[in-house]
């Protein structure tokens, strides 16, 4: 079962995750499902998440650009890069959370 809640680049929620079940939020500009990808827009052009799921077991994060709690996000599949509020900055990259019950929590 995968969980997770995803927001734009301002912090506003576009993406709930609860068991495998998604919810999109109305706020997003545009919510887009193709096959197994998932992309959600803030704004023209603006794509803030893009997610793969490859069936049975695996959600893929392609591309991601959100806020939390005044933590910035940025991914593209490749890396993760996580901004604090104070400005350190932690890269992440050829990263696998293989059956944990929390890959990453902040």
């Amino acid at each position: 079962m995968f969980s997770g809640l995803f927001t734009d680049s301002n912090g506003e929620v576009s993406l709930v995750i609860e068991d495998n079940e998604w919810k999109a939020f109305s706020n997003s500009w545009d919510v887009e499902v193709k096959g197994q990808t998932i992309t959600i827009r803030e704004a023209h052009k603006v794509v803030h998440l893009v997610l793969r799921v490859d069936p049975p077991k695996t959600v893929i994060v392609e591309k991601l650009n959100m806020s939390l709690g005044g933590i910035r996000f940025e991914a593209n599949g490749d890396f993760l890069k996580v901004t604090q509020p104070n400005g350190s900055i932690s890269e992440l990259t050829s990263c696998i959370f293989d059956n944990c019950l929390v890959g990453m929590a902040f």
